[in-house]
């Protein structure tokens, strides 16, 4: 996901959570109030949604890329190994969409990633500045963890198994490609399944 429409998606978040009605959210801060359990507080919930936006959006990525690289691969198919010069061009022209392509997984790891690592601490550190104290080490534990499995997922494992498959296309490989990403469909299944084992604590904090 891309940070014009990020933004706009959290925007959206924020401004839902401030239009709420206030006998509304009165009653849902009184339902939420009891012992070792925080009063609702608005900038808690914003905090803890954006989180979840910034993980959703690295799940639409991964899909996105995966399925541009697998249209990719196929279309070639009907090029490789052929010795029809118009085909020669066609096959040349997709190995230079292989480079943009490989391109932009460089520049979104080293760009949008990298800001997310970093929005991912600050989230953590106003959220902790809406809780009482006794549940700022639990936040922090949570926050290390989601960050932890932002890294291991999307920015090494993901981004690095499109990397090696755009190289392996650039040479019209294309068992290169399917080898580099065939586990990547589970392993963004194993990602969501820890991420909401950690983020469920989270949600239900506020």
């Amino acid at each position: 996901m891309n940070a014009p429409v990020r933004f706009w998606i959290v925007a959206i978040v924020s401004a839902m959570l401030l239009a709420a009605p206030v006998g509304q959210a009165s009653a849902d801060s009184a339902a939420s109030t009891g012992p070792g359990r925080p009063a609702a507080h608005i900038g808690c919930s914003v905090n803890v949604k954006t989180l979840g936006v910034l993980w959703d959006g690295m799940q639409a990525w991964a899909a996105r890329e995966k399925d541009t690289g697998d249209a990719l691969a196929d279309a070639m198919k009907q090029t490789v190994g052929s010795s029809d010069p118009s085909d020669l061009e066609v096959l040349q022209m997709q190995k230079d969409g292989a480079k943009e392509f490989l391109a932009g997984v460089a520049e979104y790891r080293t760009g949008q990633m990298k800001d997310d690592l970093e929005e991912i601490i600050l989230l953590g550190s106003r959220l902790r500045g809406t809780l009482p104290a006794n549940h700022r080490s639990f936040v922090k534990g949570r926050i290390t963890k989601i960050r932890s499995l932002y890294r291991e997922y999307w920015y090494d494992a993901f981004a690095s198994s499109y990397s090696s498959g755009y190289s392996a296309l650039i040479a019209a490989n294309l068992d290169g490609w399917y080898a580099a990403t065939a586990d990547l469909p589970q392993r963004a299944i194993n990602a969501e399944t820890d991420f909401q084992q950690v983020y469920r604590g989270l949600s239900k904090i506020c």
